[in-house]
């Protein structure tokens, strides 16, 4: 039994189609409307709100633009390729159509913003991954002087980033654009087909335990634990876990974390719970749990920023 208290973070990258900019489905663009991403963060805030459990949301710059704002931001989005095709390709044809329902949805970041307990972080500008083998290092400073531009003008200050796609790179350019922290990626070791192996073992509880505290980077940006991805029915593999083995899976890791002084870092995307509805009773069963063992201060419940810099105790 440890005398310091665990710790929860719960993040999401938040996205939209940007998310799947380079592989967006029919059936993907048909579901992931404004109005139906509106109203799914409309529903995390509120169950958040009902457990005071705070978060961080990272943002993908350009998901939270009006149209308005468009014109001042279109002409200088990074001109990037990824596997082989341009990056913006999809959204350029998306802006030629005038059927940019998804991609622009700036209600999603005031209504998380109105709520005052979450932290609003950065999920890069337009999704496109961030690794050094991706982008240079030119790019990668266009992609996150835009986000602190376009975050000014809407009232906030990104300190802690989610890479797109979890590729993590120039994370020493990270300090001179004010970001004191990133989240890792979980077993960076794994490739492929093992590394999918691995998480669908974790989400059948076998060797998932409370994280711990990440060590100091080689950078002035401290990396944050990586933590596990809330498990949602996208594939077959995954309907094979039920739902009361996710919440008592994770039920376990909060416990073990209020027990050994660990980190449990909960992530997510919020259009996850648009494509798996049956999702959120299983978050509100998770953030019910947690509550309990922050009202008793087993747990902490610090955001990603509060991670890397802890508030002063008065």
């Amino acid at each position: 039994m440890s005398n310091t208290p665990g710790k929860f973070v719960v993040s999401f990258d938040c996205e939209g189609k940007w998310g799947m900019a380079d592989h967006l489905t029919p059936a993907l663009e048909a579901r992931l409307t404004t109005a139906a991403l509106d109203e799914i963060y409309r529903k995390l805030v509120t169950t958040l709100a009902r457990h005071d459990i705070h978060a961080t949301f990272a943002f993908v710059g350009m998901f939270t633009l009006s149209t308005e704002m468009l014109p001042r931001f279109l002409s200088r989005l990074p001109n990037v390729e990824f596997d082989g095709r341009p990056w913006l390709q999809a959204f350029h044809r998306a802006v030629r159509s005038d059927k940019l329902d998804g991609w622009l949805v700036p209600s999603a970041l005031r209504r998380v913003q109105s709520d005052g307990r979450h932290e609003l972080a950065t999920h890069g500008f337009t999704h496109v991954p961030l690794a050094e083998k991706v982008v240079p290092a030119d790019v990668f400073d266009l992609e996150l002087s835009l986000v602190r531009e376009l975050a000014a003008s809407q009232g906030w200050s990104p300190r802690t980033i989610i890479f797109p796609r979890n590729q993590i790179g120039h994370v020493a350019r990270l300090a001179g654009h004010g970001v004191v922290g990133y989240r890792e990626l979980w077993r960076p070791d794994l490739r492929g087909m093992a590394r999918r192996m691995g998480s669908l073992l974790l989400e059948l509880g076998m060797g998932a335990r409370a994280q711990k505290e990440a060590p100091g980077g080689l950078s002035e940006s401290r990396p944050i634990p990586s933590g596990y991805l809330l498990n949602f029915w996208h594939n077959r593999s995954r309907r094979l876990i039920s739902r009361a083995r996710t919440v008592r899976r994770w039920k376990a890791l909060l416990h073990d974390a209020a027990a050994r002084g660990g980190v449990v870092h909960l992530w997510s995307h919020p259009h996850n719970f648009l494509t798996d509805p049956g999702l959120l009773p299983v978050f509100d069963a998770i953030l019910s749990e947690a509550a309990i063992l922050v009202a008793e201060g087993r747990l902490l419940n610090p955001t990603q920023v509060e991670y890397c810099v802890p508030p002063a105790r008065p």
